[in-house]
């Protein structure tokens, strides 16, 4: 079973990211699959999200990850509490 664009994942990161602040963390880093095209295997659903939540990109390492039988790149954003 698929769950997307019902706010859960929003919901968590809010509570996660409150909770992160409350220990003194400033920074979080989420990294994430990319490919210019999405295909059967991988969306930008993930860079979208993170892009919502406030995270920017701060690096891009091109075809550094094989999943699939495929090469995809890795994205690592970061968000400043």
């Amino acid at each position: 079973m698929i769950i997307k664009r019902q706010g859960i994942g929003s919901s968590l990161y809010k509570e996660l990211e409150k909770r992160l602040k409350e220990q003194g963390i400033v920074n979080l880093l989420a990294g994430a699959a990319y490919s210019d095209e999405e295909d059967e295997y991988l969306t930008h659903d993930s860079y979208k999200f993170h892009i919502r939540s406030g995270y920017t990109k701060a690096a891009h390492m091109k075809t550094i990850g094989k999943k699939f039988d495929r090469w995809y790149d890795l994205l690592w954003m970061q968000k400043k509490l």
